[in-house]
C-alpha cells in the first residue's frame, strides 16, 4: 500500500449508481462492489456488481460472486477505475473494503452508496437481479436530471427501457422525425425537423422544446430528448433547457451535460446560438472565471469559439484542395524541347487488367491459377521475343551507323579536295545542314523558371530534367510507383524514394522518404525524413543506382508564381 494520507471517499445517491448503466461505449468502466455476505448477494444484488470481501490476512480483495461478466475480477481490476461500494443501509467509510481501497489509493475515485440495496430497488427495481449476467446488454439513455433523459435513436426505439424509466414524452429532432413510430395514445411526441448543420436555425425551436419538457416533468412523466446520435441537436435542446430552467451560462450547462453524456458536442452554429441565448435570458453568471477576473468584476461570456470547425454531422464534406501536379519535363541531350510533363524514364506500361471478381469454389480457383500461369508464360515468352527483336534492331542500327560513318568519311575527303581546289578569298561556304541543326539543338537551361537537374550516368550527360515547383506545398516525388512525378526503374530504389520541395525563398530541398537504400547528396548519405538543402552544383543519387542528378539551376520565385 502507498504511504501517506488515504484517498477521499465520497457519498453518492441512487441516481449516481444508475448512471453507471448510461455510460457511453468508450467511457471508463465503473465497478459496483457489494460488501454484504454471499447469501444475501445470492438473493439479490445490483446488476453487474461483485460480491467482495477482505480476508483476515488483509492482503487483497477477493470475489465471492463467481460471476461471468466480461470484466473478470483480479488483484488489480480496480486500478484507475471509478468504484461505487454499497452494502447494508448506513454503510460507513471505515468499512474494511472501503478502507482498503482508500489506503491503497489505486482507484480513480471511491464513492459509497449508504442507503442500501432496498432503497436502490425502490427507485430502480429493474436493475436488481439474482443473475450474474443481468446487466450485460442493457443500454439506457443518459440522465441529466430526474425525469430528463438524453439519448440517440436506438434509445427512442427501446420501448422496454421506456417502461422501466417511466418515459411517456419524447422530443425527436431529426432530418426525418416521422420515421420514429411510437404506440399511439401512450406518448406525447414533439417532432422537430432539422438537419445537423451549423447553418440550421435551431433557435426557433428552443422555446417549444422547453415548454414541452416542463409540461411533461410537471406531470411527473419522464422525457427523452433524442436525435440521431445524441451528440449535437438533442444536446443543444437540453443545454438550452438547463440554461433557461436554472439561469445557467451555456458553459455550465454544457459541462453538466458532458459529465452525464461524454459524447455531447453541439456543432459550431448551435453553440453560438446557445452563447447568444445568455444575453437574451439576462444571465449574469459566468462559469469558470479565473479568480483575478472575478475580483476585477470582468464580465466574460462562454467561449463562442469552443466548437469552431465542427459543422455538424449532416454538413457536406468539404472537398480537399488538391495542388496541381508538378510538371516535369525531360530534355534529352542535344534536344531543345520535349512534351510537357514527360517523365525522365520510358513511359510506364499500361496498367494491368483487373483481376476477375472473386469466385467461389475450389475448381474455379484452380482454373484461375492455371490461367494466371498461362499468362505468365505468355508474358515471359513475349518478353524474350521483345529482347531478341531489340537486339536484332540494335545490330541493324550499328551496321547502318558504320555504313553512314564510311559515307561521311568519303564525303569529307571529297569536300576537302574541293575546298583545296577553290581560289583563296572566295565566298565563305554555307554551313552543312547537319552542323546547322546541331547548333540549333543547344539547350539553354537558364531560360526556364523551374529547377533544372542535369541527369548524368557514368560521366555521360543524358539530358536535363526541368522540375516546375511553384508552391511551397508542392512535392516532386522520385520512385518506382507509376504515380511518382519522376518514375525510376533501378531495383534498389523504393516505391516512393525521395521528394524535391521548395520554400518561399526559392531554395531547393531533397528529402529521403524512409527508403530502404537511402539517398546520397554530395557523397554523403542523408537522414530520412529530414530535408537537405541543395545548391547549384549539388549532386544527389538514389540507392545503388549509378544515375546522378546535378543541380544546374534553382527555381525562380516570381511574384506571379507565389
Amino acid at each position: 500500500m502507498t504511504e501517506g494520507k488515504a484517498q477521499v471517499v465520497a457519498v453518492c445517491d441512487a441516481d449516481a449508481v444508475f448512471r453507471v448503466f448510461t455510460a457511453c461505449p468508450h467511457d471508463p468502466k465503473t465497478l459496483i462492489i457489494d460488501v454484504r455476505d454471499k447469501k444475501k448477494w445470492d438473493r439479490g444484488h445490483i446488476a453487474g456488481s461483485y460480491c467482495i470481501r477482505l480476508p483476515a490476512s488483509g492482503g487483497t480483495l477477493l470475489d465471492y460472486s463467481k460471476c461471468e461478466y466480461d470484466l473478470k475480477w483480479s488483484t488489480d481490476v480496480w486500478w484507475n477505475k471509478d468504484c461505487i461500494v454499497y452494502g447494508e443501509a448506513g454503510l460507513k467509510r471505515d468499512h474494511p473494503v472501503v478502507a482498503f481501497l482508500a489506503n491503497e489509493k489505486r482507484a480513480r475515485s471511491i464513492a459509497v452508496f449508504r442507503e442500501g440495496l432496498e432503497a436502490f430497488q425502490q427507485r430502480y427495481p429493474f436493475l436488481v437481479t439474482t443473475s450474474v449476467r443481468a446487466g450485460a446488454g442493457r443500454r439506457y439513455p443518459s440522465q441529466l436530471e430526474p425525469l430528463l433523459y438524453l439519448g440517440d435513436w436506438s434509445h427512442a426505439e427501446a420501448l422496454e427501457r421506456h417502461a422501466e424509466l417511466g418515459i411517456r414524452a419524447v422530443v425527436t429532432i431529426h432530418n426525418n422525425p416521422d420515421n420514429l413510430r411510437l404506440p399511439p395514445g401512450r406518448y406525447s411526441h414533439l417532432k422537430i425537423e432539422l438537419p445537423d448543420i451549423e447553418t440550421a436555425d435551431i433557435s426557433a425551436h428552443l422555446r417549444a422544446a422547453y415548454d414541452f419538457i416542463e409540461e411533461a416533468r410537471a406531470a411527473k412523466r419522464a422525457v427523452l430528448v433524442h436525435c440521431g446520435a445524441g451528440v449535437s441537436r438533442s444536446a443543444t435542446l437540453c443545454i438550452a433547457y438547463l440554461m433557461r430552467k436554472h439561469r445557467w451560462s451555456a458553459q455550465r450547462a454544457l459541462e453538466l451535460t458532458k459529465a452525464r453524456r461524454s459524447l455531447v458536442a453541439p456543432n459550431d452554429g448551435f453553440w453560438r446560438t446557445l452563447c447568444a441565448l445568455e444575453a437574451q435570458l439576462g444571465i449574469a453568471e459566468r462559469w469558470g472565471l479565473a479568480a483575478a477576473a472575478a475580483a476585477a468584476a470582468v464580465v466574460v461570456g462562454s467561449n463562442a469559439d469552443a466548437f469552431a470547425g465542427f459543422h455538424g454531422a449532416d454538413a457536406p464534406v468539404v472537398a480537399e484542395i488538391v495542388e496541381p501536379k508538378v510538371q516535369v519535363t525531360f530534355i534529352p541531350a542535344g534536344a531543345t524541347s520535349a512534351p510537357a510533363g514527360s517523365k525522365a524514364q520510358a513511359p510506364a506500361p499500361p496498367p494491368k487488367a483487373p483481376l476477375p471478381a472473386e469466385r467461389g469454389g475450389e475448381l474455379e480457383r484452380r482454373r484461375e491459377r492455371s490461367r494466371s500461369r498461362s499468362r505468365d508464360r505468355r508474358r515471359r515468352s513475349h518478353s524474350r521475343e521483345r529482347r531478341r527483336s531489340r537486339s536484332r534492331s540494335r545490330d541493324r542500327q550499328r551496321r547502318r551507323s558504320r555504313s553512314r560513318s564510311r559515307d561521311r568519311r568519303r564525303d569529307g575527303s571529297r569536300e576537302r579536295r574541293r575546298r583545296d581546289e577553290e581560289p583563296r578569298g572566295g565566298a565563305a561556304a554555307e554551313p552543312a545542314p547537319a552542323q546547322q541543326q546541331q547548333e540549333e539543338e543547344r539547350v539553354d537551361v537558364e531560360s526556364t523558371e523551374g529547377a533544372v537537374l542535369e541527369v548524368v550516368r557514368e560521366g555521360k550527360s543524358l539530358g536535363h530534367l526541368v522540375v516546375e515547383l511553384w508552391r511551397v506545398s508542392q512535392e516532386c516525388v522520385f520512385g518506382r510507383m507509376p504515380s511518382c512525378d519522376v518514375q525510376l526503374e533501378h531495383l534498389s530504389i523504393s516505391r516512393a524514394h525521395a521528394q524535391l520541395t521548395t520554400d518561399g525563398a526559392g531554395n531547393l530541398f531533397v528529402t529521403d522518404m524512409g527508403s530502404a537504400h537511402g539517398t546520397n547528396v554530395d557523397d554523403a548519405w542523408i537522414k530520412a525524413k529530414v530535408p537537405k538543402q541543395l545548391r547549384v552544383g549539388s549532386v544527389f543519387k538514389f540507392g545503388a543506382s549509378v544515375r546522378q542528378y546535378k543541380v544546374a539551376k534553382l527555381p525562380q520565385r516570381t511574384a506571379a508564381r507565389r
